[in-house]
């Protein structure tokens, strides 16, 4: 039983620390080209933190690309933090696997 708390108790601290890790972490995904760009960076945990969109895709006749843009980089976003937690989540499971 001490064995399986003092396991909880660990876990829930490299939560933490994992926690706060990704929140300071920035991700920055450029979507584009040339004129046509746009930026968006994001914490470790996919929280948006800014938007840059180039002034050339402010335009009615842009909207089509903008759209295309942001969807592009949102989704690149969501891909780079799946890989990260699914690689954080496997070194801990062979952590845990190995007896810490």
């Amino acid at each position: 039983m001490g064995d399986a708390m003092g396991l909880m108790m660990k876990a829930s601290q490299q939560y933490s620390a994992a926690k706060s890790e990704l929140e300071a972490k920035r991700v920055r995904i450029n979507a584009g080209e040339g004129d046509l760009t746009v930026v968006v960076i994001s914490n470790g945990l996919a929280e948006i933190q800014d938007i840059t969109i180039s002034p050339a895709l402010m335009v009615p006749e842009q909207k089509d690309k903008l759209e295309e843009l942001l969807q592009k980089a949102f989704n690149k976003i969501v891909e780079e933090t799946k890989a990260e937690l699914k690689n954080r989540a496997f070194q801990f499971a062979k952590e845990v696997g190995a007896g810490g």
